[in-house]
């Protein structure tokens, strides 16, 4: 009796001993599998010499290496070519290669844990080419683009042209860069996106970002870009002794920088016009017919309701316009506080803010 309860003992420990240790195994696995490394960023690729070629790229923090790719026509993929094991190091010449010939790269950190090592994802691809210096199609230098600085609103957007020139370490006077496609990237897509085409959309909120155009071998041009609340205008000018428009810039200033903001975000399509109106009966009109937040909504409700003037709202892709008259008459001239949402007025008459206008027109 008492052998067969010392043995029912040691199965238990035995029992235990597995079931933690089997728990510490797989906690210890689980964590290793959440290890999150950077991808380079910045890589770079240049002719070297007639058969050499330097990568760099920037250090990745945390990091305990590198391993470099080159692409193999042969394997129809990326081979590893060379493992950094010097955090410290960020660039590395590729020797005895062929020349006049194009190669492909990528890079991936990787750090070590319990002598496993953990890799980030590859970069993407640099190409380069190798030739003498007196060839006609060589490698390009960084993009030539429209803009270094753009200023937009919320959710506007700008397309930025692009040239690509031979790099100027090329000898001959005919010289062209033998590959013109450009790359796009945004620092914070949050803030601005950029497609393939160099488009950039800013995002919902202000802030800033940098959009970089890159060339074929990682060499890139910064595009700084500010994305601002022009709905939200810090003051406002003088709109003479237009009485209306006066108090609808001054005493509700609030209410219409709200419904200014919300069609900058919620634009509307090519050709699509909103008319808000009062009709006989003090209800608001929407033509055609639209949901908007219930805080817009709310908001539009008690500015049609409670200005003291006659006051519309149209909107469409560029602008909002609100509409005001003295008089609910046919003669009464309208008067218009208008937000541009991608343009700056100030070269236009009636100017009261940046991308703001008010106006009334009188015969001349």
């Amino acid at each position: 009796m008492a052998k067969k309860i010392i043995v029912r003992h040691i199965f238990i420990i035995i029992f235990l001993i597995i079931f933690f240790y089997g728990n510490e195994c797989h906690e210890a696995k689980a964590e290793n599998n959440n290890v999150n490394i950077d991808t380079p960023r910045n890589v770079r690729v240049y002719r070297h010499s007639n058969t050499s070629l330097k990568l760099k790229w920037r250090t990745v923090k945390k990091a305990d290496g590198y391993i470099i790719y080159r692409y193999s026509k042969k394997n129809s993929k990326y081979i590893a070519v060379k493992n950094i094991r010097n955090t410290k190091t960020t660039e590395w010449i590729d020797k005895q290669r062929e020349t006049d010939k194009v190669y492909k790269y990528k890079i991936a950190a990787y750090k070590k844990i319990n002598q496993k090592k953990y890799f980030s994802k590859k970069s993407d691809y640099v190409m380069v080419k190798t030739y003498q210096r007196d060839k006609v199609k060589i490698n390009a230098r960084e993009p030539k683009v429209s803009n270094r600085k753009v200023y937009l609103g919320l959710c506007s957007a700008k397309k930025i042209k692009t040239r690509v020139l031979a790099s100027k370490y090329g000898t001959n006077r005919n010289k062209k860069a033998f590959h013109t496609k450009v790359r796009w990237y945004s620092s914070n897509n949050i803030v601005a996106k950029v497609d393939k085409n160099g488009k950039i959309t800013a995002g919902t909120a202000p802030g800033e970002c940098n959009i970089y155009a890159a060339a074929h071998n990682g060499r890139r041009t910064k595009i700084k870009v500010v994305v601002k609340n022009y709905a939200r205008a810090k003051r406002y000018y003088n709109c003479w002794e237009e009485e209306d428009l006066n108090t609808l810039v001054y005493e509700h200033t609030d209410v219409i920088q709200d419904i200014a903001e919300y069609f900058s975000v919620n634009r509307l399509k090519e050709n699509e016009t909103i008319s808000i109106y009062l009709n006989n009966v003090a209800e608001v009109v929407v033509e055609p017919e639209r949901k908007f937040s219930e805080k817009i909504s709310r908001e539009i409700e008690d500015l049609l309701v409670n200005f003291p003037y006659y006051i519309g709202i149209n909107v469409d892709v560029d602008c909002i316009d609100f509409v005001s008259k003295k008089e609910d008459t046919n003669e009464a001239r309208p008067g218009h506080v208008i937000f541009w949402f991608d343009n700056d007025c100030s070269q236009w008459s009636g100017q009261i803010a940046s991308h703001w206008q008010a106006v009334r027109f009188y015969p001349i």
